[in-house]
Order: C-alpha cells, then sequence, then structure tokens
C-alpha cells in the first residue's frame, strides 16, 4: 500500500511537487501527480510544500484500534519529540492520556537509542570502517540504498532505535506484544514494514494521527490521570532527534578516538554528502546524517 496518496480532485497541475522532490521521484500524468514509489525516499517535503493540500498519508490507525479492541497487548513507543508536540504540564498525564485511549502502556523509544549508541560505540572503538553514516533516519537511508547503492558499506551496520526499543519490549512483555511506534516521520512507517524486521513493529502512528485520536475519543492529555512511563529515559538520548543529539551521546560514553564527526542534515545536504563521499573526499568519519534540517 502507498504511504503518501492523492487527492485527485485537489490537484491542479501546478507541478510545485515535481519541482521540490529531492530525487524527482514524482510525475505528472493526464493533469495529475504521480509518485514513482520505487524511487521516493518519504522525506515528505511534497506533502509540506502541496499548495492545493492534494497530497495525503495513509494511516495505521485503523489496525490499532483494532488491536485494542481485539484485547491484545499494545505498547506505545513514542519517540522523544513528543515533548514539543504536545501540551502537558507534566509527561505522566500523557502517559494517562495514551492508556485511556487503550494501550497496556507508554515507552520512550530513546531507551531504544540507548543500545543503538553502544553499538556505535563499539564500531568506533573496532575503528574497521571506512567511513561510519548512522542509520536512524529511514529516509536518509532509502536515500544511499536507492540512488547511492556504493557507500552501502559505510552504513552502520545497526538498527534504528525504533526497532531496537521494539525489540527489548518484546523481550521483556513477551513476543506476543504488539508495539506501534508514534513518531514525527512518516518514512517510519515503511521502515516497519521493511523485510529485514517487519515482525517489530505492528503499526506506525504519526503525532497527527495521536492529536486526533484523542480529539475523537474527548481525551484532553491536561485533564488525564498520571500514569508511568514502562522505561525511564536520559536527557541526553531524548537529544538524538536534534542536530548533533546522536554525536552527542557518543561522545558522553567517553572515546571516540581520532574519529572525525559530522552532522549534517537536510535533503540538499545528505545529497551533496553522497556524492562527496562517492568521490573518495571523506575519510575516517562518523557522519550523522538526517534527511529533515
Amino acid at each position: 500500500m502507498a504511504i503518501i496518496g492523492l487527492k485527485a480532485a485537489n490537484c491542479k497541475n501546478c507541478y510545485k511537487c515535481v519541482k521540490v522532490c529531492p530525487v524527482k521521484s514524482i510525475k505528472v500524468e493526464n493533469a495529475q501527480a504521480q509518485i514513482i514509489e520505487r524511487r521516493c525516499i518519504l522525506c515528505g517535503t511534497c506533502l509540506e510544500q502541496c499548495p492545493q493540500n492534494a497530497k495525503t498519508l495513509n494511516s495505521d490507525i485503523a489496525v490499532v484500534k483494532e488491536l485494542i479492541q481485539k484485547g491484545e497487548k499494545v505498547i506505545l513507543s513514542i519517540a522523544p519529540s513528543y515533548i514539543g508536540s504536545f501540551a502537558f504540564d507534566d509527561a505522566k498525564k500523557f502517559a494517562g492520556a495514551m492508556k485511556m485511549l487503550g494501550f497496556y502502556g507508554v515507552a520512550e523509544t530513546s531507551m531504544g537509542a540507548a543500545y543503538v549508541t553502544a553499538e556505535y560505540h563499539k564500531l568506533l572503538q573496532q575503528n574497521e570502517m571506512k567511513n561510519i553514516i548512522t542509520t536512524c533516519c529511514p529516509s536518509a537511508n532509502r536515500l544511499i540504498e536507492l540512488y547511492y547503492p556504493s557507500l552501502i558499506s559505510q552504513m552502520a551496520p545497526v538498527v534504528s532505535p525504533m526497532i531496537a526499543h521494539a525489540r527489548l519490549l518484546k523481550q521483556t512483555y513477551g513476543s506476543g506484544t504488539h508495539i506501534v511506534f508514534a513518531g514525527p516521520c512518516i518514512a517510519k512507517i515503511d521502515e516497519a514494514a521493511d523485510l529485514r524486521h517487519n515482525s517489530e513493529v505492528s503499526a506506525v502512528l504519526t503525532f497527527d494521527d495521536l492529536a486526533n485520536w484523542l480529539e475523537q475519543a474527548g481525551v484532553p492529555i491536561m485533564d488525564a490521570p498520571e500514569a508511568s512511563f514502562l522505561n525511564s529515559s536520559s536527557r541526553i538520548l531524548r537529544m538524538y532527534p536534534v542536530s548533533q543529539g546522536i554525536i552527542a551521546s557518543l561522545r558522553a560514553m567517553g572515546d571516540t578516538g581520532d574519529w572525525k564527526m559530522l552532522s549534517v542534515s537536510g535533503s540538499a545536504e545528505c545529497i551533496d554528502l553522497c556524492r562527496a563521499l562517492e568521490r573518495d573526499e571523506l575519510q575516517h568519519c562518523f557522519i550523522e546524517i538526517n534527511m529533515c534540517t
């Protein structure tokens, strides 16, 4: 199923999405924009830039509601940026609101980031790779795998915090537990469906999905009863989505050797980086890469 859809009636043949797509994965046929899925890196630029609101995002919310209605154990893994995306004066009220929606519990995805950071640190210590490109951003991963496959050997052989966290939760609460990830990134929907680890995350929701669900269910976060998170999380791990957040977490672990630390964000910058790597202009660099600025 396509992740990004189209409201055909709204598409006014303006070509804006064609112009802004960083990898030219959109074409126009019969005055309608069409996403070429096999070439799309799910950066979300077309969703943000469409002046006609013609692009839509398919949602897993019906899947999640059905799992809860069936009485399944469903745990919400929440991206750390939820703190800046929802209004509340105490995070425990957010956890309480999620439990009112029917989730068994809520846990911060940043706990998975602790294990990812440890694996990155091991790679630095082993000192065997030419460069180490982080693999936390699924959109950046798609960019490399689809358009710059010669760089795959420089990608860290480490799963993202979302996948790591799902595995940790299943180890703790049982293999039959359903993990639902919620965050701002639409590429996570594709990552969860990736055949390499499609048994870890049952569904992915955006923050908009959660906000709409809360509104429809009549559950105001500020009035929700307090509930505890299933795990604690450090402040530095919550910085993972912020520029240089991964690098900061690595430095907090100690010696990073003589690796040069680079942070690159934004689609144009990521493409420039990949081209520079293909030209062999960088060596012995740990590169934090994020498609979003």
